[in-house]
């Protein structure tokens, strides 16, 4: 026991996902508290890329409690240097009654952490599914946050059905807001802990993973401001006690002289980490007045609102809201937002609303899932007024090769005829048969209007429009292509993908892609496989997670072979070289004619062309996406859309 006080000494741990702390109380002979114990926190991703600074702030987090009140230190091999600095005020704020025998951070190495954050998607924020949750998402609506849930691994195992609905809660509210949810569980949490300094700790390595810069935790207002710790936390969580993250209530006859923070939750904006910052959210506000607050948003935006308003008992549920309440700000509601499993149109979906927040930031967004279009529509009809614009996603299905998909943007324009319509980059096929000429037929009397954006990604589809359709037609490529990915650059990169179709559009024989295989081989290369498609649908909440795990797999390939469009698109927005093979339909060759002068990728047309394409690719050194280029390709669309 150095120095004659007590130590809390860790020591950190990753296997998989998982981050492990296990901890010893170094203390004098006699000591009958708690001694040891291991915190394990799961998270979403592996936390292998996060600093061990950053690693560090979750264990301190949660041991706070238990060294005031034993009178520790917390020792750790590393710790962030903006955590180092700010928790000692955070502690002086919390516990001004703890004597001059402070407990404090020992640690061999301060480390100053930096990362370039997301322009767009700021804000993790600590989801519990009270009202106080869903007004803190609704306040900081503008910094678009992710809903996190933390809760117990006992929890999930004992109370299956209460874990689904919270799970079920984050994914609707992540939802409304266009961003993502996550699940965070754990095991081992100390006999006494700060639970929302705690809550705020765990979330600070996903905040790093997602490149967030800020950490939200939803509090009380000022009539229901709550004590912080809660005692009988362990990993053998009594069933009934608790009911997400950290609820077990202090015991009646628990002791009168055990250390409590008597502070306003503001305390915890005192608190950062890295470059990111701990902010409190609804402390101001009255419980009475959220309640209102939410009644306002649900009636502005009742349509996708819909669960949140069941959930909190609200009387004016989405079907029956009154008027819409007019807030100033023109919306946009994009019809069709991609729920099935192909991630390249999701990447579709999720790069049209990046770019509408670029080019539109006074709109406000609501997406229409493409399942619950139909379901939707009667709702839909009495909430859209004739000012709201109307988008329609992009892709390869105008025509009739996959009809049900150009069958809802079909029904959207017949129904909304009066509406300011905008189509982002499509491709046109209509097959030589009577299906198609019967469909070509029925496209000639819905895009009929002068003042409807049709853009196209490829000149054949383009040349056909005009002579087919009316509207202001535009030639711009596929929406996926405006953006570089620079975060997944440099990736360590080992091995072969393949990516390639196995649907109607599929051109590649099984013999001549066997034969890529073998050259991929005798080139060193270990091979593996993915697709772009799931084997199931994926939620637009869900949709982020979902495109991380696939571009990552791009991002960490020496080379890439594909039919696929968007395979050879993620290649190129990712830096990766890629070799693409045409399929039965002029769209890739048409996308390619925008990458001409991007030289790690590279189209062919059969396997006699292969074997020189994956030597050239291989060849550039400098693989950057060339942005700016691309982008002026778009300028008259984005102008035109800007306008609108």
């Amino acid at each position: 026991m150095p120095n004659g006080k007590r130590v809390i000494s860790c020591k950190p741990e990753i296997k998989e996902k998982q981050l492990l702390w296990s901890w010893k109380m170094e203390a004098e002979a006699g000591y009958s508290g708690p001694k040891s114990g291991k915190l394990c926190i799961n998270y979403p991703y592996k936390p292998d890329d996060v600093p061990e600074g950053i690693l560090a702030v979750p264990a301190i987090g949660c041991l706070l409690s238990l060294a005031v009140k034993h009178g520790a230190d917390i020792r750790v091999p590393v710790c962030d240097e903006d955590f180092f600095h700010s928790l000692p005020r955070y502690r002086d704020a919390a516990y001004p009654s703890e004597g001059e025998e402070k407990s404090r951070i020992r640690t061999p190495e301060v480390q100053k952490n930096r990362q370039e954050t997301d322009k767009k998607i700021k804000s993790v924020l600590f989801f519990e599914g009270t009202t106080d949750t869903y007004f803190s998402l609704a306040e900081n609506a503008a910094f678009r946050p992710d809903a996190a849930q933390i809760v117990s691994t006992a929890f999930i195992r004992e109370k299956k059905e209460e874990a689904a609905r919270l799970a079920e809660k984050a994914k609707t509210s992540a939802g409304v807001f266009g961003t993502s949810n996550y699940r965070i569980s754990y095991y081992g949490m100390p006999e006494c802990v700060d639970e929302d300094l705690a809550a705020a700790s765990i979330l600070v390595p996903l905040a790093w993973m997602r490149k967030r810069e800020q950490v939200i935790i939803p509090v009380a207002g000022p009539a229901e401001e709550s004590r912080l710790i809660k005692e009988g936390i362990d990993s053998n969580i009594r069933p009934g006690k608790e009911s997400g993250f950290i609820k077990e209530e202090k015991d009646a006859d628990a002791k009168q002289d055990e250390k409590k923070p008597d502070i306003s939750s503001k305390t915890l904006d005192l608190l950062s980490a890295g470059n990111m910052r701990v902010v409190t959210s609804g402390s101001h506000v009255s419980d009475e007045e959220k309640q209102e607050a939410l009644r306002q948003l649900l009636r502005r935006t009742r349509l996708m609102h819909a669960a949140i308003a069941v959930d909190m008992g609200f009387e004016d549920k989405a079907d029956n809201a009154p008027e819409t309440v007019k807030t100033g700000r023109p919306r946009a509601f994009v019809m069709g937002s991609t729920t099935h499993n192909n991630l390249g149109d999701h990447l579709i979906a999720a790069s049209t609303v990046r770019f509408l927040h670029e080019v539109r930031p006074d709109l406000e967004i609501i997406q229409v899932p493409y399942s619950d279009y139909y379901k939707m529509k009667e709702s839909l009809q009495s909430e859209i007024t004739p000012k709201d614009l109307l988008v329609f996603l992009g892709g390869g299905f105008f025509g009739n090769i996959w009809a049900y998909s150009d069958e809802m943007r079909r029904d959207a324009f017949r129904t909304w005829k009066d509406n300011p319509r905008i189509m982002f980059p499509q491709s046109v096929l209509f097959t030589e048969d009577e299906e198609g000429r019967s469909s070509l037929e029925d496209a000639l009397k819905t895009y009929c209007c002068e003042e409807d954006i049709l853009a196209f990604r490829d000149s054949v589809s383009y040349e056909f429009a005009k002579e087919h359709f009316k509207g202001r037609i535009f030639l711009a490529p596929d929406i996926v292509m405006y953006h570089a990915l620079p975060e997944y650059y440099g990736r360590q990169r080992s091995g072969a993908l393949m990516v390639m179709r196995s649907d109607k559009e599929k051109k590649l024989t099984a013999d001549a892609e066997e034969q890529v295989v073998q050259q991929l081989k005798e080139k060193g290369f270990a091979i593996r496989h993915a697709d772009n498609c799931m084997s199931s649908g994926v939620k637009v909440e869900g949709r982020e997670i979902q495109l991380d795990v696939l571009i990552r797999k791009y991002a960490e390939s020496s080379v890439v072979v594909t039919d696929r469009l968007h395979g050879a698109v993620i290649s190129a927005i990712t830096g990766t070289p890629c070799v693409v093979f045409g399929n039965n339909h002029h769209k890739i060759k048409g996308a390619m004619e925008w990458m001409k002068n991007v030289p790690y990728v590279r189209y062919v047309t059969d396997l006699s062309e292969f074997a020189g394409a994956l030597e050239e690719v291989l060849a550039v050194e400098d693989l950057k996406y060339p942005e700016e280029e691309v982008q002026g390709y778009f300028e008259e669309f984005r102008e035109a859309v800007s306008a609108r």
